[in-house]
């Protein structure tokens, strides 16, 4: 399954019950949906968000101590290294990778180097490892390798005109707009 947190949220379609699906055999994987859904085909936010959802899925039945209750509930349902598994090694298998998904011997990588020592918001964290799932937020991207190539270079597509490229997607959804 390719669980889409944050789209799910927007359409108001609710929250997977992903640990169950995983718990019953379901492969899971951890994407964006198109612009209809999320703007941003951010990873980043989408791991977080995928992260916070399924421990307050779980959580939603806690009951306090003082009702008679076992205290907070959820955290069973999502770990920091579950989600890491999910977009990484789940993604490969969802989509048949056999080549990919973990970073091994004789194993296909892409890597996000990210520069976590910038940002307030990763500071205190016990393990900084942990920060781009934990503290989600915009974590600045110091480089991308893809197929051992540079593709992204301190937070920037080198060759792209950022200016240029938000000129012609604006002139895209107008046209769509018009054929609307």
């Amino acid at each position: 399954m390719a669980h889409c947190p944050q789209s799910n949220g927007r359409l108001a379609s609710g929250i997977a019950p992903v640990r169950a699906l995983e718990d019953a055999g379901a492969v899971v994987s951890i994407g964006v949906d198109g612009a209809a859904s999320n703007e941003a085909a951010d990873m980043i936010s989408e791991v977080h968000a995928a992260w916070l959802m399924q421990r307050a899925r779980g959580g939603q039945a806690a009951k306090a101590l003082c009702r008679g209750g076992a205290g907070e509930t959820g955290a069973r349902d999502a770990s920091i290294e579950d989600v890491v598994r999910w977009g990484t090694a789940g993604g490969a298998q969802v989509l048949g990778l056999t080549d990919t998904g973990c970073l091994a011997p004789g194993m296909a990588a892409d890597i996000a180097v990210y520069a976590l020592d910038r940002d307030p918001r990763h500071f205190g964290l016990h393990d900084v490892a942990l920060a781009p799932v934990a503290s989600g937020g915009r974590a600045h991207l110091r480089a991308l390798l893809v197929g051992g190539e540079r593709v992204v270079e301190h937070g920037a597509i080198p060759g792209l005109d950022l200016a240029e490229l938000g000129h012609a997607a604006s002139a895209a959804v107008r046209e769509l707009q018009a054929w609307a």
